[in-house]
């Protein structure tokens, strides 16, 4: 991957992750629970995530973040997960 690329990438994500905190906030203080977005062929209810959904969310960001920021320098990310 080139570096332009992946830089590219990491401000994406950063950019997701502001945003994903940023609306999570502003229904919270709202007071908004769920919402109905009808488009007239389909209708989908989303319901506002809990904190702990919102934290999980962007540690999984911060990850991608990370491995992204590990190639622009070289180093090599190793991840261990539990698998059960």
């Amino acid at each position: 991957m080139s570096d332009a690329f992946v830089l590219t990438q990491i401000a994406n994500l950063q950019a997701l992750v502001t945003a994903h905190m940023a609306s999570s906030l502003e229904a919270a203080n709202a007071g908004i629970q769920s919402y109905t977005v009808d488009s007239g062929q389909d209708r989908n209810t989303a319901v506002r995530y809990s904190v702990a959904e919102v934290q999980r969310t962007v540690a999984r960001i911060m990850d991608q973040i990370e491995m992204f920021e590990a190639r622009l320098s070289g180093s090599n990310i190793v991840r261990v997960e539990p698998g059960f």
